[in-house]
């Protein structure tokens, strides 16, 4: 295959995955609804990436398995009459979706920058964090699979279509559960607080009734060995990540549209590294790429094909979030050109460190598939924000 084949390949697939991140700007848009929530509870503009970054590192997690076993064919492209792989995978994503909700919770009250945290915050800030991240992993893992199916009987590469597609569909699910249960708890905790507990256990039990079905073996203990640890370091990123957006928080009151646009940039950039991890991934196990660190040139058409469809998705992005917040044309040509300079500061550090895990995980004998897209995903949350506080504060 040559170069510019391959770039055009890479634009035609591509262009099909990217752009749906751009729907992340109604994900920001849904969460600016409750922002008169958020000035009164800052925690949850703290917990808001975390619970974004949480769900993307096990929707890594489960969409790199799945891309990775159809390619292998120990995952059928079917959600009904799978394999025992794909039942203990699905088993594990859901047990990790409880801790990784109730591990949010318990963090998020330990503040980088700011100590004041009223007697309401825990208990709502737990609650909120844990319904909305199992809650969202009911919904998206049968979502996944669907498209999985599709997309392999359509004979598109998985690798490419997969991730992209269900972090956004993800990302929009876990906004919408994120307004919709900080507010319900937020009115029902001290009045009701019953009912918060009730429908909190409620929320676990399908859990525990799939756990109880298809039990557990040593697959799923695998996965869990390999990822508890990988998760908790993620979820701890992403807290400082949280912190880091709080500091924002004047620069959100005076230009919503940054609120707005975070989840569709962060989205786009975490896209585009699961789209670089999983081709290197499955090169990997394929044997077609070597584990040398001066074989990343071998992945430049790929990455040339990825930046030319990133910047027309930004572009689009920015604009929307723009009309959205009735930002004046003056802010939208600012803001922009500081998210430009950002996606190529990142764009560069994505390419180490996605490209980079993948060869050190493979070479020591990992599963990469469980640590390329977790990795990247909550790194480069905690990148993006910070390098957007960067380019806002100081250019």
């Amino acid at each position: 295959m040559t170069l510019n084949t391959r770039i055009w390949t890479t634009i035609k697939n591509t262009s099909v995955a990217l752009p749906i991140s751009i729907l992340d700007i109604f994900s920001g848009y849904i969460v600016f609804q409750i922002l008169y929530l958020i000035e009164d509870i800052p925690q949850l503009l703290i917990i808001y990436p975390m619970i974004l970054t949480a769900r993307g590192g096990l929707n890594g997690i489960l969409t790199g398995n799945i891309s990775t076993g159809l390619h292998l064919g120990t995952i059928k492209p079917s959600f009904r009459n799978n394999t025992e792989e794909f039942h203990t995978l699905v088993t594990s994503i859901l047990l990790l979706s409880i801790y990784t909700g109730i591990y949010i919770g318990f963090i998020s009250n330990l503040n980088l920058f700011k100590s004041e945290i009223s007697a309401l915050d825990t208990p709502l800030v737990l609650l909120t964090s844990l319904n909305t991240v199992v809650l969202t992993a009911y919904i998206s893992i049968p979502i996944a699979m669907y498209i999985a199916g599709k997309t392999f009987y359509s004979a598109l590469d998985p690798d490419m279509i997969l991730y992209p597609m269900t972090s956004t569909i993800s990302d929009l699910l876990s906004s919408l559960i994120f307004t919709l249960i900080s507010l319900g708890i937020y009115l029902l905790l001290y009045s009701y607080p019953y009912i918060v507990i009730i429908l909190t256990v409620s929320a676990l039990l399908p859990t525990a009734f799939v756990a109880m079905k298809y039990g557990f073996t040593e697959i799923g203990k695998d996965i869990l060995k390999e990822t508890f640890p990988l998760l908790t370091v993620l979820a701890t990123i992403s807290w400082i990540t949280g912190n880091v957006l709080a500091l924002l928080m004047e620069d959100i009151i005076l230009y919503p549209m940054i609120l707005v646009v975070f989840p569709a940039f962060a989205t786009l950039m975490g896209d585009v590294g699961s789209i670089i991890g999983s081709i290197t991934t499955t090169k990997l196990y394929l044997g077609e790429l070597k584990p040398r660190i001066n074989n990343i040139i071998e992945l430049a058409p790929e990455i040339l094909g990825l930046e030319i469809v990133n910047i027309a998705v930004l572009s689009i992005a920015t604009g929307l979030s723009a009309y959205l917040t009735m930002a004046s044309i003056p802010t939208l040509i600012s803001i922009y050109f500081r998210l430009f300079l950002a996606q190529i500061i990142i764009m560069v550090l994505l390419c180490i460190i996605t490209v980079g895990v993948a060869f050190i995980t493979f070479k020591n004998g990992l599963n990469a598939d469980n640590f390329v897209i977790p990795i990247e995903t909550s790194s480069m949350d905690l990148l993006t924000i910070s390098i957007i506080y960067l380019t806002i504060t100081f250019i």
